[in-house]
Parts: C-alpha cells; structure tokens; sequence
C-alpha cells in the first residue's frame, strides 16, 4: 500500500513540475517575442475563453495590448540604436517612438530624454538623426529642471538656429515660471524676428495671467523698440499689456505716459493697438487716423519707409 502512494506521490510530483515547467516556458515565450507576436497570443486566448464561454475575456486582450505596446517601445528604441539599419528606418523608428510616447504622457519621460540626449550628443551618430533627436528633446513639455533649462537657454541664445528656437519655444510654452516667462518675453522681442516665433510666444504669454503683470516693463520695452523691421512683436507686447489691463485693472501711470505717443505712430498697426490698451488702461477714448489693409501688409513685412 506504501508503495502504491508513493507511486502516486511521484506522479503527483512530476505532473506539478511539468506543469510549472509549462507554465514558466509560456511565461518566457510571452516576454520573449515580438509585439505582433504577443498580439497574436493574447487574440488566441481570447478566442479560447469565449469558445468556453467564460466571463472577463476581454482581459485577455487587455494585457494583451498592454504588453504588446510595451515591447514596441523596446523595439523602435532599439531600431533607433541600431547601426547596421539605414538612416531612413532609424529616423522612422525615431518619428514612431515620439508619437508612441505622446499617447503615454504629453510631458517627457526620464527614458525618453536620455535617449534624445545620448543621440544628439554622439557625434558618431548621422547629422539628421542627431538633429531630429534634438528637436524632440527641446520640444517637448518637461517636469525635469535640466531639461526646461536648456529649453530656456536654447530659445534665449543668440546663435540658436530659428529651428532649434521654434522647437524650444513649444517645449518652454508649457512652463510658467520666471526663467520661461523671461525666455518667452525675449522671444518676442527676438533680433531675428521670426513670425511663427513671434506669433508662438506672444499667444502663450497671453495665456499666463497674473504672473505676467511685473513683466510689464519687458513687454513696454518691445512696444516701444523703434528698431525693429517687423512691427508684429510690437503689436503684441502692446496687446498683452491691454489683456492685463482688462483683466486685472491695472492703471500705471508711468505706462500710460510712455503708451499714449504711440497713438499716433506712422504705423496703423501700432497707433491701433496703443489706443485700445491705452482704452484698457484708462478707461478713455483714444481716436486714431485710420490705415488701410495694405498699410497693415506693408508694415509686417517692412515695407514702410
């Protein structure tokens, strides 16, 4: 009879191995193959619960797709990475990790810049794909403080590829404190007065609010800079003054007086835009000769002698 049981016991024992030993070898295929490939097993284990006629099969697909764009992570990263590929799959496997990443979380990821920084640093790497890794390390909104720093220096430099600065400006556009209100002032008033830089910053400093009410010597400082060739960055250092008027009854004296020449400016844009924040700022009047939409044209491009 011992004996009997011990047979029993034995091939108790090796059912009970051989089954963890399966189970450890589906575990190990799961995290060993591809995305696609996990993809493929959880829609079979999906088939299977529903031909049973179990409840909860959806989990099935659940993990399944979890897991799957977990391993597609790992794969684009390491298609990046990956030397003997041709530069075009590295810089799609690049663009793809990007868009990956901006499901997950619009802010950047820890992995995420380091592997932006490590190919943009490596002068071993192509000149295209360094630049693009670049462009998606300044771009992109960040809680880390190294990078919102170098976001800020890069907008401010003044040897900063337009490019580059375009970039920065979207990765610094979701930052409100004093160091990226500075940059996006500075922006504004950039020498090389680009229009979509200009645009950009002026439209994101219009959405800051209170804290942007003891930056209005900066912005006066643009509305009233008679060297500039564009007269864009000056209309909108005028209106953002007026937006804070409005919005918060301010009544500085001192940036009426330095406004109130500015209502009769030779530019139609700008004696406009100084009657309605001087308006904002008084609560008066201000009549201003009329300009035509071709004055408004010539002034943009500089065109007004």
């Amino acid at each position: 009879m011992k004996k009997v049981i011990k047979i029993l016991l034995i091939v108790l024992l090796c059912f009970v191995v051989g089954y963890g030993i399966k189970i450890l070898y589906g575990l190990w295929i799961w995290h060993n193959v591809s995305s696609s490939d996990q993809l493929k097993i959880a829609q079979s284990a999906y088939e299977k619960c529903v031909a049973k006629g179990k409840e909860g099969c959806e989990s099935y697909l659940d993990r399944g797709i979890k897991k799957s764009l977990g391993t597609q992570k790992e794969e684009l990263m390491a298609s990046v990475l990956d030397k003997t590929k041709s530069i075009e799959d590295r810089l799609l496997a690049l663009d793809m990790f990007y868009i990956y990443c901006r499901n997950e979380d619009e802010f950047l990821s820890k992995e995420e810049a380091e592997l932006y920084f490590f190919i943009a640093n490596n002068k071993e790497e192509p000149e295209d794909l360094r630049a693009e890794a670049a462009k998606y390390l300044l771009q992109t909104k960040s809680k880390d403080e190294i990078v919102s720093k170098l976001q800020t220096k890069v907008l401010e430099g003044s040897e900063t590829s337009i490019e580059y600065k375009r970039a920065a400006l979207e990765g610094v556009a979701g930052s409100d404190d004093d160091e990226s209100i500075d940059a996006l002032i500075k922006a504004l008033g950039d020498k090389d007065e680009d229009t979509v830089i200009t645009l950009k910053a002026g439209s994101t400093l219009k959405t800051i609010g209170p804290k942007l009410k003891d930056k209005i010597p900066q912005l006066l400082e643009i509305a009233l800079d008679e060297g500039k060739i564009l007269t864009l960055a000056r209309t909108e250092a005028i209106d953002i003054i007026g937006g804070l008027a409005r919005d918060y009854g301010i009544k500085d004296q001192e940036t009426i007086k330095k406004l109130e020449p500015l209502v009769d400016h030779n530019y139609y844009s700008i004696r406009s835009a100084a009657a309605k924040t001087l308006e904002a700022l008084t609560g008066k009047k201000y009549e201003v000769e009329e300009g035509t939409e071709a004055d408004l044209i010539e002034e943009e491009f500089g065109l007004v002698e």
